[in-house]
């Protein structure tokens, strides 16, 4: 084969192997497997079936929808807003108020959180599962192992005890937490409780504004075994304060597979492990680990395959031997998977669908 006929053909194998890796990406998005490459997971628990109550006073369309059962006076006195429903109702720009859209950037104390109100969401929607007095609340987790679980609620009337009981395959271990009243903030180094947000108004159904600051909405930080596959929160109350519970989000480290284990990125015995290198990976690190709920986060480019940006969901900028691909041709690369690398790659995600994937609501 002469010079220019060899060079012909490179050109055309590589517009193939460019083709091939927008495919396996897409492919990949579809799939929405996250077990390309071992990967801390953000888990919004799902507790749709839990909650009871609107504790947020949202603008949607077009309207103020106020709160229904709030979050002092025995769920009668009082409740937040959001922000768009704040200045739809004039109130001084200087207020603080909750996010549209219930979500919480991750930051040094906690991953991305999504809580359960909305402008967007309907008008019946419930945001809050509220707690008068004693009594208790548990909820499901997606089963798999987890380095951290965070719950989200507001003690008014005083402090809440809780007792937290957090349920494996084989076991159960109990933590007890104090929750201050909302309008006093935790101590700083507090290795448990924390403010999700602070310095919040609040406003009685008639949307007048209560009390212009001081109140918060409180995390709680809780460390599972990290070694066993987590299934089940329960939440024993005493009687004193009036508890509202926002809700659940957790780092999740494995899935629980088939055979009672969490090991995401350990591939059923007999599939073919050679396309584990390839640069195009899924939620690897903590590009995975924060990225939005229930998106994907796919991170390209590089010899050795970096995942997206911390907290951002982003890809990096692929190196100049990538030429905008992290798919390469194998010539001249070290680390390419050669033309059918593409090929063995959807093979093994295909595979990989059934025991790789997370629920991230």
């Amino acid at each position: 084969m002469n010079g220019f006929a060899r060079r012909r053909t490179l050109v055309v194998v590589d517009q193939v192997m460019r083709r091939a890796c927008a495919l396996s990406a897409a492919a990949i998005l579809t799939l929405g497997v996250t077990g390309v490459a071992k990967a801390d997971q953000v888990v919004q628990v799902a507790v749709d079936a839990l909650l009871n109550a609107r504790a947020v006073t949202t603008l949607t369309g077009g309207q103020l929808v106020p709160w229904t059962v709030g979050v002092d006076g025995g769920g009668l006195a009082d409740g937040y807003m959001t922000a768009a429903a704040s200045r739809f109702h004039n109130d001084p720009a200087t207020l603080k108020a909750l996010p549209d859209d219930g979500k919480f950037p991750a930051d040094a104390r906690h991953p991305d959180v999504v809580l359960h109100f909305s402008n967007d969401a309907p008008v019946t929607s419930q945001q809050t599962h509220y707690v008068r007095g004693a009594g208790n609340f548990s909820f499901a987790v997606p089963p798999a192992t987890y380095s951290e679980m965070f719950l989200f609620v507001t003690s008014a009337e005083g402090s809440s005890t809780l007792h937290v009981s957090m349920t494996y395959a084989d076991t159960t271990e109990a933590v007890d937490i104090t929750v201050p009243d909302y309008f006093t903030s935790p101590p700083a180094n507090d290795p448990v409780v924390f403010n999700l947000a602070s310095d919040l108004p609040k406003w009685t159904q008639q949307n007048v504004v209560a009390e212009m600051n001081h109140h918060n909405l409180t995390g709680l930080e809780l460390r599972p075994v990290a070694s066993k596959v987590l299934n089940t929160i329960q939440v024993d109350k005493t009687a004193p304060g009036y508890l509202v519970f926002w809700g659940a989000t957790g780092i999740a480290t494995g899935v629980e597979t088939d055979g009672g284990d969490a090991s995401p990125d350990a591939p059923p015995s007999g599939d073919a492990q050679a396309d584990v290198s390839h640069d195009v990976i899924v939620g690897s690190g903590a590009g995975g680990a924060t990225g939005a709920a229930g998106a994907t986060t796919v991170g390209t480019g590089g010899s050795s395959g970096e995942s997206g940006a911390a907290g951002q969901g982003r890809a990096p900028a692929p190196s100049a031997n990538d030429a905008g691909c992290a798919c390469r041709l194998g010539s001249g690369s070290s680390t390419g998977p050669g033309p059918w690398g593409v090929v063995m790659l959807l093979g093994t995600l295909a595979r990989r669908r059934r025991y790789g994937r997370l629920s991230a609501r």
